[in-house]
């Protein structure tokens, strides 16, 4: 694996570093300093296109080509709050839930049982309550976690997940030996939420080019439905809690 310098990324992309030293490209920043560390290298991810896009911050760690990073763009955690009404966050391919909105937390209770979205899903106790259509809700998620795992095989945190879940979760077993492996797609839940009882949201998930392996999750009801009135009082609900 070969690492680059911010700045020999620029060179290669025809791009230049601002006094920030964020990198814009085109008249776009593509890289902002404010979501580096100091000395983040970068890699170009195989068979990819050399453009600002296909350069990933890499980690130190040998054999993690495509590591998963924590640091979420400080634009996309701005973006999370402009959506009052609609649940939102951003997770890694380990489904690390690495920031929220405030309805978000109110919908999943605050995360109170762990801030990792397979954890909820498999060791929640309430899960199957929560999520009305539980079973499907778990053949996606190991579907798509599966996805993830296989673009990054040697990412410690992906290993360590998988392996709690396959100790603490016999469901979650059964379905990882089905070898299935998708990405999420739009999609429809029902969630019964114990405020405002059930809510029929369509689920959006939008890769966040900034930050390969990170995906913006965004949730939102019909208008005039039902649902979009739970989500209003969840709002006002969270907005007091």
């Amino acid at each position: 694996m070969i690492a680059f310098s911010l700045a020999e990324v620029a060179e290669a992309v025809g791009g230049e570093l601002t006094g920030d030293g964020s990198l814009v490209v085109s008249g776009s920043v593509l890289v902002d300093s404010r979501a580096l560390g100091p000395g983040d290298l970068f890699v170009a991810l195989p068979g990819e296109r050399v453009d600002g896009a296909d350069f990933v911050p890499a980690a130190a760690a040998a054999g993690a080509v495509a590591a998963l990073t924590t640091r979420v763009d400080p634009a996309l955690l701005d973006l999370l709050d402009m959506w009052p009404f609609n649940p939102a966050f951003v997770y890694n391919r380990a489904f690390d839930v690495l920031a929220s909105n405030r309805i978000a937390d109110a919908m999943f209770s605050k995360w109170t049982h762990s801030t990792n979205l397979m954890h909820v899903i498999f060791t929640e106790p309430d899960a199957q309550d929560f999520y009305c259509n539980w079973s499907l809700v778990a053949e996606d998620a190991v579907a798509s976690f599966r996805h993830g795992f296989g673009l990054a095989p040697n990412d410690v945190r992906l290993r360590t997940v998988r392996d709690e879940l396959l100790e603490a979760s016999p469901a979650f077993a059964e379905l990882w030996s089905r070898n299935d492996a998708r990405r999420k797609a739009l999609q429809s839940k029902m969630f019964r939420h114990p405020v405002v009882g059930v809510m029929s949201l369509t689920m959006q998930t939008f890769d966040v080019r900034s930050s390969p392996g990170q995906e913006l999750v965004v949730y939102h009801a019909e208008p005039n439905s039902p649902s979009a009135e739970a989500l209003s009082v969840l709002c006002s609900w969270a907005a007091t809690g």
